[in-house]
C-alpha cells in the first residue's frame, strides 16, 4: 500500500483536525459530492492522504 486516503465532510472540524495532526496532506475537496437529506442540501468532502513515505519519515 502507497497511499492512504481520508475522506471528510468539511464540517467535521474534529475529524479533519485529528487528520492534520497524525500528518495528512490535504489533496483537494470534492464539492458538492454528496447529499445531506436531513439538511436538505449537498456536501463537500475534504480529500487528505499519506503516502508511505511520509508515514515512514515520521516514524
Amino acid at each position: 500500500m502507497n497511499k492512504i486516503i481520508a475522506m471528510i465532510d468539511r464540517d467535521n472540524f474534529p475529524s479533519i483536525a485529528l487528520v492534520k495532526k497524525i500528518g495528512f496532506c490535504e489533496d483537494g475537496v470534492l464539492r458538492e459530492h454528496y447529499y445531506n437529506y436531513q439538511m436538505g442540501e449537498y456536501g463537500n468532502i475534504s480529500v487528505y492522504s499519506m503516502l508511505r513515505k511520509e508515514y515512514m519519515k515520521q516514524n
